[in-house]
Formats: C-alpha cells, structure tokens, sequence
C-alpha cells in the first residue's frame, strides 16, 4: 500500500476532498487519549500523531522512520481530515519528522489507548447485538523487542476467530507468564459484550482460576456493569 505525495493543495480551506470515508468517529476517539506533552512547542494534535502513525503502519511502516516517511508521502485530502496543520505562508500541510513521532508514540498512555480501541473494534467487528462471540487468546513474543538486556516483551492478546480481529491485548509483565494475565485481558471484552463468548486457547491454560473465572467470575463482572446477567 503506497501513497502518492500530496504536498500542495491551493484550495485550501473549503475544497472538496476526493477520499469519502468518515474518520470522524475515530478521530474522536484518539482524541480522547491523554496528551502527556508539555504544551510549549506543541505543533500537532496527539490525534493526528496516532492517527497518521496508524495509517502509515498499515501501509508498512515497522520503525518511526517509516513511519515519519509515510505520513510525509500521505495525500493533502486525507491528512485534512485527520487533522492536520495547514501552513499558510507555504501553502501546504505541515508534517511531523521521525523525532516528533518518536518522542510522542513513546510517552502516549498505552493502557488508555488500549482501553478505547479494543472496545470500538469490537464494536465495529460485531454489528449484530446478541451472537455468539468467538475468540482465540494467546501470547507472542515480539521480534527484536527487549525489557533491558535479558528479557523479551511479550503481548497477550484476544482475537475474534475468522475476522482476524485483536480486540484486547495486555503486556505480559517481566518475571511472570501471560497465565497470570487472563483475567486482564479479557475483562473489557466481558463488559463490552451481550451474549455468549467462546474462549479457545492453549494447553497451558488449563488452569482452575482460568476456569472458575471464564465460567462464573467474568459473568457476574458483566452482570454487575449491565445489571443484567446472560450466558456464557
């Protein structure tokens, strides 16, 4: 997936843009992620950091570098919309270099942005209420990742089968293993569905606390946050 470079756009404000989607709803979304920066010398919006890092990632990007040169080759139109800055002395959009990009991506509140995207992807992957939720839990170690010198990071994830959609992940702490994590992971899944959730996963967590709680615990966190109870 490539972009072609869209660096002047002469109509500016008010001009028709040629990508329909609504990005609206997600940019509201980002928006609620809390910008840790101090404000002094703040030029773009955390929102449109997120927004342009995760479009240039779908595109390919794995480093910030990557990153900072897709978003540079992103079209005018769609970083309008994402919300970009317009510099009018140049007549052109502004974009953030790999140092902006770095320091923004590495103090964001990875907890917060988690909590906001799991959730409105599963709402997004579900439309219909009601149905039978299938998910696949499991732990990757991530490639060329290290928590000091000796130990991998690793993510503990929930995933819809057949769609291939990760609807909630958790970093596995140093010195434990993601069995301790299970009932992390899935706890916003459990507030966010009505219906029936079916959970595979491998042997390693044939566990009684996983168990007891996929069984009896996550159903009365759904019953307490709905004030209804539903099967499971």
């Amino acid at each position: 997936m490539s972009f072609s470079h869209g660096s002047s756009w002469a109509s500016f404000p008010g001009s028709a843009v040629g990508d329909d989607a609504d990005l609206a709803e997600l940019m509201k979304l980002l928006g609620k992620v809390p910008d840790r920066r101090k404000r002094k010398g703040r030029v773009y919006s955390l929102a449109f950091l997120l927004a342009a890092s995760l479009i240039a990632v779908l595109a390919g990007a794995s480093n910030f570098r990557q990153i900072a040169d897709q978003v540079a080759d992103l079209p005018a139109s769609l970083l309008r919309k994402i919300g970009g800055r317009w510099c009018w002395f140049r007549g052109f959009f502004r974009v953030p270099d790999t140092s902006t990009i770095r320091r923004a991506l590495e103090d964001v509140d990875v907890a917060k942005l988690e909590g906001l995207i799991g959730p409105w992807l599963l709402r997004h992957a579900r439309p219909i209420p009601g149905g039978t939720l299938r998910l696949a839990i499991d732990g990757k170690v991530l490639r060329g990742s290290w928590i000091g010198d000796h130990e991998s990071f690793t993510l503990f994830s929930a995933m819809i089968h057949c769609d291939g959609v990760t609807v909630a992940q958790v970093a596995v702490p140093p010195g434990t293993n993601e069995i301790t994590q299970v009932t992390a992971l899935l706890d916003g899944v459990s507030r966010g569905v009505d219906g029936r959730v079916v959970v595979t996963m491998d042997a390693a967590h044939t566990q009684r606390e996983t168990a007891e709680y996929i069984a009896g615990e996550r159903i009365r966190l759904r019953h307490d946050s709905k004030g209804k109870s539903s099967g499971a």
